[in-house]
């Protein structure tokens, strides 16, 4: 069945997928590059529902195949494949990024924000206006952030040009609910890089 998939069309191929009986073991089965090939023939966005039940090793594979430029990180790439596992499997992406790939993941996020810790009894600063807290201990800003953007503009919506601190804001907030404690780690071992 997957000669028959890689053969067909981009829409053609993610039906046949999708209208297995067991989609998961199906997409399970390919290799690795089979996966990767397919999802740039079908489409990144379209191909989201795949990704949800893709193996971890499959990701891994998608997020190195499009990260890496020799040997520098792409940090947009980083974003945009990020996105797109966010939006398959949020919780996995988390759980996957925080047990597996912890210093890649801390990586980013100092590259693309700043993070200040308040001590308890310490007042809030009083240039912190810029800075988003989900716990008022935790702070981080993302210096790269166009000042209209700061204001309330938004960013266009498509998925290439999104802007990193949506996404990342998105990702921090959902960690933070899944489990606080962790979430203060991540940004404890952030802001020691």
């Amino acid at each position: 069945k997957q000669g028959e998939i890689l053969s067909r069309d981009g829409q053609a191929a993610l039906d046949l997928i999708l209208d297995d009986p067991s989609p998961a073991t199906l997409i399970q089965s390919f290799p690795e590059q089979d996966l990767y090939y397919l999802m740039h023939k079908i489409g990144a966005d379209d191909f989201v529902p795949v990704l949800s039940l893709a193996s971890s090793d499959q990701w891994e594979y998608i997020l190195d195949m499009d990260v890496w430029e020799s040997d520098r990180i792409d940090l947009s790439a980083v974003t945009r494949s990020f996105d797109l596992l966010f939006e398959a499997d949020p919780g996995r992406l988390l759980r996957w990024v925080i047990t597996t790939k912890p210093d890649f993941f801390e990586f980013y996020l100092f590259k693309q924000m700043t993070v200040v810790i308040r001590e308890h009894d310490d007042p809030p600063p009083e240039d912190f206006d810029d800075y988003i807290t989900i716990d008022d201990k935790f702070y981080f800003r993302f210096p790269s952030k166009p000042a209209s953007e700061k204001d309330g503009d938004t960013a266009p919506d498509a998925r290439d040009h999104r802007p990193p601190w949506e996404l990342i804001e998105k990702m921090l907030k959902s960690l933070a609910d899944m489990d606080l404690s962790v979430y203060h780690g991540l940004l404890l071992e952030t802001a020691s890089l």
